[in-house]
């Protein structure tokens, strides 16, 4: 916590200065930490320098929640995914028919980039086949999801066991 605080202070003190703190999510619920944030907001906002804090999930103390703004971005896109497929196939010099990739893909589909990259990877550990395999990616998705609190992976029904609310149903299969 003190290490904290000392880079909180350097960044209020000092004009025009960037300080940047990394995976201190846990360290801010603590408060002689997040109260030494706290703190310095106003001095580094007169001194024209920023603290940026950098996580890959957050939970602000409340005390916080009005000083320090979010900043999400976004999963990443198919092509992004497929960038990242095609680099993991070039490292580990193995190749996929076009419905293997799209099956990967569709697997990776909402993973963070990292995730999607161990994922492929993970993907070609098996030593009896050549290939990626897309059930493996689909696993590490599942478990990723499941850490979160409140979230659970379904299996996507097919339509004609969904019961009643024919309009549904019938926009669903038309779109």
């Amino acid at each position: 916590a003190p290490g904290f605080a000392r880079a909180f202070g350097m960044a209020s003190a000092r004009q025009n200065t960037m300080v940047s703190v990394a995976d201190c999510q846990h360290q801010l619920i603590n408060a002689p930490v997040y109260r030494a944030l706290r703190d310095a907001l106003p001095k580094c906002k007169s001194q024209g320098s920023i603290i940026v804090l950098l996580a890959p999930t957050w939970k602000l103390p409340t005390e916080l929640m009005h000083y320090v703004p979010l900043l999400e971005f976004a999963l990443p896109t198919r092509a992004e995914l497929s960038t990242a497929l095609d680099l993991t196939l070039a490292v580990l010099q193995k190749e996929v028919s076009s419905e293997e990739r799209e099956a990967l893909l569709d697997a990776a589909s909402g993973l963070p980039q990292q995730e999607a990259e161990d994922a492929f990877s993970l993907a070609a550990t098996d030593p009896t086949t050549e290939t990626l395999r897309p059930e493996v990616v689909e696993r590490e998705k599942t478990k990723l999801v499941s850490q979160t609190p409140g979230l659970s992976v379904e299996r996507p029904l097919p339509i004609e066991s969904i019961g009643g609310l024919g309009q549904l149903r019938a926009h669903v299969t038309t779109e």
